[in-house]
């Protein structure tokens, strides 16, 4: 190891030991970011911090999001990179969610996660609105539950533990990553890309509970439905069959899925009247990525 890396590796870990110094840092280096001679200690900074707390609980941070609002994130982890910049975590998505959705309304965040989406969209809907968070991972339930309770979003964020799908079931076995800088890859579907490099295995499994959205909606108090975010790592699908008699029902404006802008999720929404067009592509050579869905009728257009 060179003295530069040894340097800065003694500069993370007095970091982590003295957080003060980590956000002195950050304060002081996050200006100069684009300036040539300080750009690339900034971007050693963020990798060396990442690395050296990745999937340890003592390092969670408060990150804050392009809202104002904020949320508990491990460094390690994708969404951690809002931490050290706002806008780092899908920018296209985050500026079209801010842009459209409107106080009093209701959002779907389906796949919830760390919460990113759960929390942009409660400071966007304020008192008077909902957001709904499915979210089968139960560490990153709490994960999110916690941000919900320190931004004060508890009377507006309905928090949900269980996996929607198009059948209900007791005992449905979910694929928990074993990286804990890939939490989100966690699942009902493993992709065996994730099995062949280890960040799941047919082994490190949960069990939980899946519920059609039709059914779980029956006892929720929602008189409408806005916009949906949805990503739940193949189950997509799934998800949304057994949602269609409220998608018919409610007829939400914009429905943004993480999916393939020509395969069976696009085709099924298709099917009942949404239009497909990619919103921000995450793999652009097989279209593939943050697919947005805008009601035919020209409902939510502009």
């Amino acid at each position: 190891m060179n003295g530069k890396k040894k340097t800065m590796k003694r500069f993370v870990i007095w970091c982590l030991k003295f957080r003060w110094v980590e956000r002195l840092a950050r304060l002081i280096l996050r200006p100069l970011r684009e300036v040539p001679g300080c750009a690339g200690l900034w971007r050693r900074l963020k990798w060396a911090l990442s690395a050296q707390s990745q999937g340890r609980e003592i390092d969670l941070r408060w990150a804050t999001l392009p809202t104002g609002a904020g949320l508990y994130v491990h460094l390690g982890e994708l969404v951690g990179s809002i931490y050290f910049e706002r806008d780092s975590y899908e920018p296209v998505t985050t500026r079209f969610v801010m842009k459209h959705l409107k106080p009093g309304q209701t959002f779907i965040d389906i796949g919830a996660n760390y919460g990113y989406f759960t929390m942009l969209a409660a400071s966007l809907v304020s008192e008077n609105g909902k957001v709904v968070a499915f979210e089968a991972n139960p560490n990153l339930q709490t994960m999110a539950r916690r941000s919900s309770e320190r931004n004060g979003f508890q009377g507006r964020v309905i928090s949900a533990d269980v996996a929607l799908s198009d059948s209900n079931q007791d005992k449905a076995t979910f694929y928990v990553s074993t990286n804990p800088s890939q939490m989100g890859i966690s699942t009902m579907h493993p992709w065996q890309g994730h099995l062949n490099a280890g960040n799941l295995s047919l082994q490190n499994t949960i069990t939980i509970r899946t519920v059609c959205f039709d059914d779980w909606v029956k006892n929720a108090e929602l008189k409408t439905i806005d916009m949906i975010k949805l990503d739940v790592e193949g189950s997509e699908l799934q998800v949304l069959r057994g949602m269609k008699a409220s998608l018919l029902r409610h007829k939400p404006a914009y429905i943004i899925s993480e999916t393939s802008l020509d395969g069976e999720v696009s085709r099924f929404l298709q099917s009942i009247g949404y239009h497909a067009s990619p919103l921000e592509l995450l793999v652009p050579k097989v279209k593939w990525g943050n697919i947005l869905f805008v009601r035919g009728d020209g409902v939510g257009k502009g």
